[in-house]
């Protein structure tokens, strides 16, 4: 008796996946996700350090430091989210609970990366915008590298991070700010 994929046309290695199939690929997405996250904090924080002291120029301390610890605080808690994803020794079974966990840690760190796009653009510093918009722009393209085995997760945070930046340049008053605010995105 032929299966599925025989019956229309498809060699072996092209048969459509049956829903066993379909769960093994979410766990192993999910697993892909959790392995990148340790790295990618580490780069983010060092990213929001360098980001923070050419900002100090133009943008008051204590909004910069407000803006660190949040930024501090969200990838401390996306760190033990790891930790715990790992010590579930059942996390195949759990991996919609850790998928969910996860894309709500992207959410968090997307705002918190918007936010950047508001708290750290300076009024008057025309360098320190593009600064933050090219910085800005940089997260959001590395978690396209990061964050790829999840569609829905890579939107989010692109968006989040993106669209305050994008929306503060038209209000910014520059003359070319309609411009820049389409080209970050």
């Amino acid at each position: 008796m032929r299966d599925r994929g025989e019956a229309i046309g498809l060699a072996a290695d092209q048969r459509p996946l049956g829903p066993h199939d379909e769960h093994a690929v979410y766990v192993g997405q999910t697993a892909v996700l959790f392995e990148k996250l340790p790295s990618t904090l580490v780069l983010s924080i060092a990213l929001a350090a360098l980001l923070a002291v050419f900002q100090s120029g133009a943008i008051p301390l204590p909004r910069i430091l407000g803006w660190v610890t949040a930024l501090l605080v969200v990838s401390g808690l996306r760190l033990l989210m790891t930790i715990a994803y790992r010590r579930d020794s059942e996390r195949a079974d759990h991996v919609e609970t850790w998928d969910r966990r996860f894309l709500v840690g992207t959410i968090a760190s997307g705002l918190v990366w918007g936010a950047a796009g508001c708290l750290l653009f300076p009024a008057d510093s025309g360098s320190h915008q593009v600064l933050i918009s090219i910085c800005l722009a940089g997260v959001a393209c590395g978690a396209i590298a990061t964050l790829g085995a999840s569609l829905r997760a890579v939107v989010v945070f692109i968006v989040l991070t993106l669209l305050p930046v994008m929306a503060r340049w038209p209000a910014s008053g520059a003359e070319a700010g309609w411009t820049m605010g389409a080209m970050v995105f």
